[in-house]
């Protein structure tokens, strides 16, 4: 392959995805204010995956379009001898589309190796302590401000300041961690990561802030729904943590890719835990693997259909038109 003709396929393939990108982000977030009516009607952990579904949707269906349609199209149909040149309209969709990734990819290397610093200082300032109810020892802190959180992305851990573990009774630590299990067992740190390295659209648009904020709201309430799963007094006891631990003060977010036990909107969480309180099962490990084969499964009974000489020929005639 010469240099011309992968340039022209590199131009098309950002060109293609941010136009689908873009048009599918603007519906998403004209979108966004249904959504949200529609999320406050399901259970918590339903609503956070309905949420970061939309969320992911836009990069999900532009990567999809180029690499199952743009890309073959243009291998089977484009002669590697043509001179054909790029005309302004694609190499401007694809100068978009190159920084779309290039801004993706600096605040999810800058995002990940502020956490993977905040993990080393964690191991390094602090020692590990068997606590009640959690399987694996806890990183424990000592000569820090309040600090309760679950770190990682596969093996997560949890990190907890000393006044912490000093301030909560035996019943509030307890659902404390389970709140936390519940969140290790959604995954929902690996979620934050893929929000993290997804690309965005520009900040003037506010981008999917909204949608981020929503997902995390839900997310918590989901943990919070889990650990107390219908029972009043354990729902009691996670409330007392809550308010225990928010008036020792705010120990700031370490990490963006950090569960912290006290969050924006805390009060709202406090609320709905003395109201009477929803039962909802922590959820199992298989459920993440179900959710990304119901979306795997269904894309490739579409490429499968859709990948055919006579639909990539219609498709790559587009890209002729968007190429010139």
């Amino acid at each position: 392959m010469t240099s011309s003709y992968i340039f022209k396929l590199l131009c098309l393939s950002l060109a293609t995805f941010s136009l689908i990108y873009a048009m599918v982000g603007c519906a998403i977030m004209g979108y966004s204010r249904r959504a949200f009516r529609e999320a406050g009607k399901m259970n918590s952990r339903t609503a956070a995956n309905y949420l970061l579904f939309l969320r992911l949707l836009p990069a999900g269906s532009a990567a999809l379009a180029v690499i199952g349609f743009c890309v073959p199209s243009y291998l089977l149909f484009e002669p590697e001898a043509t001179q054909e040149s790029v005309g302004l309209i694609c190499l401007t969709a694809a100068a978009m589309g190159a920084v779309m990734w290039t801004t993706a990819l600096f605040e999810g290397m800058r995002g990940t190796a502020r956490h993977l610093r905040f993990v080393r200082k964690c191991g390094r300032a602090g020692h590990e302590q068997w606590i009640p109810g959690e399987s694996r020892a806890a990183w424990v802190l000592e000569g820090t401000g309040p600090l309760l959180a679950l770190t990682g992305f596969f093996r997560s851990r949890i990190v907890v300041s000393e006044p912490i573990v000093s301030a909560l009774t035996e019943p509030e630590m307890a659902m404390v961690l389970r709140h936390e299990q519940a969140h290790r067992a959604s995954h929902d740190n690996l979620k934050r990561l893929l929000l993290l390295w997804s690309p965005g659209l520009p900040s003037f648009t506010n981008g999917f802030r909204e949608l981020d904020l929503a997902w995390a709201r839900f997310a918590e309430w989901a943990a919070d729904d889990a650990a107390a799963a219908g029972d009043p007094q354990r729902a009691l006891a996670l409330a007392e943590a809550l308010v225990r631990v928010a008036r020792m003060g705010a120990a700031g977010q370490p990490s963006a890719l950090v569960n912290t036990l006290v969050t924006e909107g805390f009060s709202v969480r406090v609320d709905r835990l003395l109201r009477e309180p929803v039962h909802q099962p922590i959820p199992k490990w298989r459920q993440p693997a179900l959710m990304i084969a119901a979306c795997i499964v269904p894309a490739g009974v579409l490429i499968s259909v859709f990948l055919r000489p006579a639909t990539l020929s219609f498709v790559h005639r587009l890209l002729e038109n968007l190429l010139r």
